[in-house]
């Protein structure tokens, strides 16, 4: 019997495990000024349009970034212990899951001032993010050095916000 039961916990959080994470090779839109898209929908980024880079949710809705409206992309990362995974293997609680996160503000079609925050999975958080630079001519802003560095280099580090000055 206890063998059976866990067979029964490993087929369940193998199962599972798809829920956990983002596929490598998707993106997740998070939220966002955007609303004929529901948060949290996760789909494809199609890189390739030459007017706009546009967003298909996997169950409907889509969001359309025009290249020449971009105001401004920030990349930067939520690193997180996997304590997930670690139900399967107690070692992963040594590695780190990271995920790519990317804001842009842009400017609809109507004019209309947007922000759009996505997830990306590891294996298209990069050319997204070089398209994005190439064909919108903006810089990349990184939240930080290790940002910075997962990226590659090719991107700015945001100066810190001033502290506030203390009162008297």
């Amino acid at each position: 019997m206890p063998k059976r039961a866990a067979c029964v916990m490993l087929l369940w959080a193998l199962s599972a495990q798809g829920a956990w994470a983002l596929g490598s090779d998707k993106v997740k839109f998070m939220g966002g000024t955007v609303a004929s898209v529901p948060e949290k929908t996760e789909g494809r980024v199609e890189v390739t349009d030459a007017t706009s880079m546009v967003f298909r949710g996997e169950k409907g809705g889509s969001v359309q970034v025009p290249w020449r409206k971009v105001q401004s992309i920030e990349y930067g990362q939520k690193v997180s212990r996997r304590w997930k995974t670690a139900i399967l293997t107690p070692w992963a609680l040594l590695s780190k899951g990271r995920k790519h996160m990317v804001t842009i503000t842009y400017k609809d079609r109507a004019g209309t001032d947007q922000a759009a925050v996505f997830e990306f999975g590891k294996d298209v958080y990069r050319p997204a993010l070089a398209a994005l630079k190439a064909k919108s001519g903006k810089q990349i802003a990184c939240q930080d050095e290790e940002a910075k560095k997962q990226y590659g280099g090719g991107c700015v580090v945001m100066a810190p916000e001033p502290e506030a000055k203390k009162k008297t």
